[in-house]
């Protein structure tokens, strides 16, 4: 990142700003933090937080509050962090992660509103597409706003 060698060749009490930051590194860090705490922090912590001392125990209180439970009102933010989580996964994972996601949608959503997704899953997948001849093809879009 700023190539300073060893990591003792930075200490706790020096400035971010004085090590070389910029807003560019500062948004890396962050990235990087979030990808290893499951937090969502802000871009511009280097600078709410100047030292690594004083990030450092900001950190250390955001996991303390993160280990202690999170409220159930609190899932917008679980969901915030989650997302930040994700946005470092492999490709490999993406695929896992993708599959279960949708898996749980399909669980989280009342039976009424996940028919029409279904369906239009359904319509969307061209293997079966290939196997339908016209005549059912047009059965199924004349009929696509009907309950079935």
């Amino acid at each position: 990142m700023l190539r300073h060698g060893e990591g003792d060749a930075v200490t706790a009490d020096v400035a971010f700003k004085s090590l070389g930051f910029d807003s560019i590194t500062a948004v890396e860090l962050r990235n990087r933090l979030n990808s290893a705490t499951g937090l969502r922090l802000a871009a511009t912590m280097v600078f709410s937080h100047p030292t690594p001392a004083e990030l450092a125990r900001h950190l250390a209180g955001q996991l303390a509050e993160q280990q202690a439970g999170v409220p159930d009102t609190d899932a917008p933010r679980q969901l915030d962090r989650l997302e930040a989580t994700l946005s470092a996964a492999s490709p490999q994972a993406r695929a896992e992660i993708t599959g279960r996601l949708e898996a749980l949608l399909r669980t989280w959503r009342p039976a009424d509103e996940a028919a029409p997704a279904a369906r239009s899953a359904a319509v969307l997948d061209a293997d079966a597409l290939a196997a339908v001849s016209a005549d059912e093809l047009f059965d199924l879009i004349d009929n696509l706003g009907e309950p079935s």
